[in-house]
């Protein structure tokens, strides 16, 4: 059998470490295919990622064409690819999928590697009230004419970063497919000593905490922003834990409202044991990390606020995308769809889009100790 074809759509700083790892994996042939010529010529010309400094690109990957690029060279990779990692940030996903809907082959296994919600009515112009709050595999498998047990979840603790070094690292490959055969095939191709897989059919659980995780990681940077001049004191770890563990039951209790909403069967929903240790490393694992380390976008976002910066000034000084900034909008309107309370997501949609001070979080927090 001829080596599998592995395409990665997007090079971003997790893109550009998806296909350095794949290299490294040594299993498959692998291409990395940017949005514009501009990133591409860079790419080209320094052998390097721009959003990785100091790492050199593998001379075996491919580099380009521009995934979106109308030539025969593209729509033959997109024909012949195994697997197509999605690295395409979720606001740039649906105009993506517009342009890609009639060349991603039917035998093609598509894994988002991004983290996020999409708003479907934003994201073609409407009024962001009025819209559908989706995952990104659903928003996808609406324009991309594939099986939807084919498309997949790629989630963990990782940073793009410590990936693209090789440092020792593990995720999750989630499906629909009831017998997690995609993913597998996935986790076999993309593993190596420094990247392992679990597999898992929790594929909408592995999307909620990927997308909210980040929200919870701007509160965790509000709380140690503010130290120990808020109110309550928020300046220890024990503040962090409580919005970590409080948290991920609002996260949960969301991902499982809206899968009765779909009306999908998902794991999320099951009690095995065996699903534990997919469980720990896309829930808790990725959550802690996102909300215990500054080198997350998010949480250096929140410890700015916490300072008392603006949310504007912020965002504009940032280099690469704060998720939860849009996730937090997404999230709260989702949840006063579904009739979910979450408080901890509720208050960082206050700050983040009504003006509400950092006092807002503290409210939320004792919101959960309201009734016993």
């Amino acid at each position: 059998m001829s080596r599998p074809l592995v395409l990665v759509l997007g090079a971003g700083a997790f893109g550009s470490a998806l296909a350095i790892s794949a290299v490294r994996a040594g299993k498959s042939s692998v291409f990395l295919l940017p949005k514009f010529q501009s990133e591409l010529d860079t790419l080209q010309q320094t052998l390097q990622s721009p959003w990785i400094s100091g790492i050199q690109l593998p001379q075996e990957l491919g580099l380009g064409p521009c995934y979106e690029a109308q030539t025969t060279e593209c729509a033959e990779l997109f024909k012949n690819a195994h697997i197509i990692l999605w690295a395409i940030p979720a606001g740039f996903s649906i105009a993506a999928a517009k342009e890609l809907a009639d060349v991603i082959s039917k035998e093609s296994i598509v894994v988002v590697c991004s983290k996020g919600l999409i708003n479907c009515a934003e994201e073609q112009g409407e009024a962001a009230g009025n819209g559908e709050v989706v995952t990104i595999v659903d928003a996808l498998s609406r324009f991309i004419a594939i099986p939807k047990n084919k498309f997949c979840v790629l989630s963990g603790p990782n940073f793009a970063r410590e990936i693209a070094l090789g440092a020792f690292s593990a995720a999750v490959v989630a499906t629909l497919c009831q017998t997690l055969e995609p993913a597998r095939f996935v986790a076999d191709v993309l593993e190596s000593d420094c990247w392992k897989f679990s597999v898992s059919g929790d594929y909408i659980g592995a999307q909620f905490a990927g997308a909210l995780k980040n929200v919870l990681a701007i509160a965790a940077g509000i709380a140690a922003g503010q130290g120990k001049d808020g109110f309550p004191n928020f300046g220890g770890q024990n503040t962090r834990a409580a919005i970590i563990s409080l948290g991920l039951g609002e996260i949960a209790t969301t991902a499982h409202a809206y899968c009765c909403n779909q009306d999908v069967n998902n794991e999320l929903l099951c009690d095995e044991p065996a699903n534990c240790r997919g469980l720990g490393i896309h829930w808790v694992g990725d959550t802690v990390l996102t909300c215990c380390s500054e080198q997350s976008r998010n949480m250096a976002f929140g410890m700015e606020l916490g300072k008392g910066g603006r949310v504007e000034e912020i965002l504009r000084r940032q280099k690469g995308v704060v998720e939860g900034f849009k996730t937090a909008k997404h999230a709260f309107l989702l949840a006063r769809k579904l009739n979910v309370k979450a408080p901890i997501l509720e208050a960082v949609y206050k700050i983040l889009y009504e003006g509400s001070g950092p006092e807002a979080l503290a409210s939320a927090l004792f919101a959960h100790f309201e009734k016993r």
